[in-house]
């Protein structure tokens, strides 16, 4: 590739990653900002694997410097008004950040203030993610809320209650007993989120094992790695600490039925990654 080949191409990534951030900084619909940003970030991400650019020569020839020197790095916080939020939804966070080759940590809420996920990394890879985040939320809530939990199916667990706990227990899970229709649906809606974000994450986990399978797949996987090396610079000069989550203390599986858990997993390839394209759709 002659130089100023090299040249064109650089100037086309960088107007894309402008692109992309203005469409994060200017737009009121997280929708809207998933599919237009990401779609950006994704021809500029094509591009430097296509002709082996790395983000240093990005930088470098937009600033005059080394990326390591000052690779535009930043966080993007998603408040909750709880005080503490679901496992489904930290599952969740985790899946689309790696999706979008950024980071999150999990910050609890005090006395007074609410719960936190601060995603951070390359500024657009940690707003897209956050958004797409937020997307995915909303879409969740709306299937759970569709999804069926009968009374007939809680007082039929009542009724052979002993029988069938004895037949999880034979597969190692261990059954709650509900003694109220509202108890058992909420669990029950519960297990079914935590089913779709199993789904979709399994279906993101193949496509980037597609990914690092491909010709190109030594690139990408080096692209990973250095946006990785981003976010952990950030993480580091914020003076910022993050341990692993302890688990709370075991008080029984909240399986209610194996199908809600199943049923979520199925209809987790119904979710949407941004508006207008599913994890199905193949670009």
């Amino acid at each position: 590739m002659t130089d100023e080949k090299r040249q064109k191409v650089i100037e086309r990534i960088q107007l894309l990653f402008n692109r992309a951030e203005s469409k994060v900084e200017n737009s009121n619909n997280p929708d809207e900002v998933d599919h237009e940003a990401q779609a950006a970030l994704e021809m500029a991400r094509k591009l430097m694997i296509q002709y082996g650019l790395e983000m240093e020569d990005i930088e470098t020839a937009e600033h005059g410097r080394p990326a390591a020197a000052g690779m535009p790095a930043d966080s993007y916080v998603v408040e909750f008004k709880a005080k503490r939020t679901a496992k489904w939804a930290l599952m969740l966070a985790v899946t689309v950040a790696d999706y979008m080759n950024a980071k999150v940590f999990y910050s609890e809420g005090g006395s007074w203030q609410g719960a936190s996920l601060v995603f951070y990394g390359v500024k657009l890879n940690a707003e897209v993610a956050a958004h797409a985040f937020q997307s995915l939320l909303n879409q969740i809530r709306t299937l759970s809320r569709k999804h069926k939990v009968t009374r007939g199916e809680w007082e039929n667990s009542r009724r052979h209650a002993g029988l069938f706990r004895r037949l999880m227990e034979t597969q190692g899970v261990k059954i709650n007993e509900y003694s109220s229709f509202e108890t058992y649906r909420a669990a029950a809606k519960r297990e079914y989120r935590e089913g779709l974000v199993i789904g979709f994450g399994r279906y993101l986990k193949e496509l980037k094992e597609r990914e690092a399978a491909s010709a190109e797949g030594s690139r990408i996987t080096a692209l990973a790695i250095q946006y990785e090396g981003i976010a952990a610079s950030w993480l580091e000069q914020q003076g910022i600490e993050t341990r692993e989550r302890k688990g709370r203390k075991d008080r029984g599986s909240n399986m209610v039925n194996p199908r809600h858990l199943d049923e979520g997993v199925q209809d987790g390839k119904n979710l949407r990654l941004h508006k207008g394209l599913s994890p199905n759709s193949e670009n």
